[in-house]
């Protein structure tokens, strides 16, 4: 399902269940009225270009297959906003689409209200092969890549 710039606004009260691929490259989008988002399958925010966000406005919950697509930067990403807790788990793949190698800091690429320990893990990271080593790291409940100098820096 590909979502436009905007809301979109699902039965009120009940879970949404993502077993196939949302698309939200546009922008910012909200998915809004569940009681809870199941995501088991791949939120793909990749379009080449850092900057889309998706909102997911209530508690999210990883299993199976449960993915998360982003493009990132040394300066910016993509990002999930999850209105809510985060719980179970969830794969980031990360598409490096140049500006920047070295952030030590790291870009946010899921910011939430709360999140249970690992609810994101680093996937496959991908674009460019820059010399960088590249790691997601929570602090608190927001979770960041960082990429650090690799031994080819050298």
């Amino acid at each position: 399902m590909r979502l436009a710039a905007g809301t979109f606004t699902v039965l009120a009260g009940i879970p949404f269940v993502n077993t196939g691929t949302i698309i939200a490259v546009d922008g910012a989008t909200t998915i809004t009225g569940q009681s809870l988002f199941d995501n088991q399958g791949l939120i793909d925010l990749q379009d080449g270009a850092t900057g889309d966000v998706l909102t997911i406005d209530s508690d999210f919950a990883g299993s199976g297959d449960s993915t998360l697509a982003v493009d990132f930067s040394g300066t910016a990403a993509d990002m999930l906003v999850i209105d809510g807790a985060a719980s179970g788990s969830t794969a980031v793949d990360a598409v490096f689409v140049g500006g920047g190698l070295i952030n030590l800091h790291g870009v946010v690429v899921v910011d939430t209200v709360s999140t249970a320990a690992n609810a994101f893990l680093l996937g496959a990271v991908t674009g460019g092969s820059p010399p960088v080593d590249v790691s997601l790291v929570q602090e608190g409940s927001d979770f960041f890549l960082v990429s650090t100098p690799n031994a080819s820096l050298f």
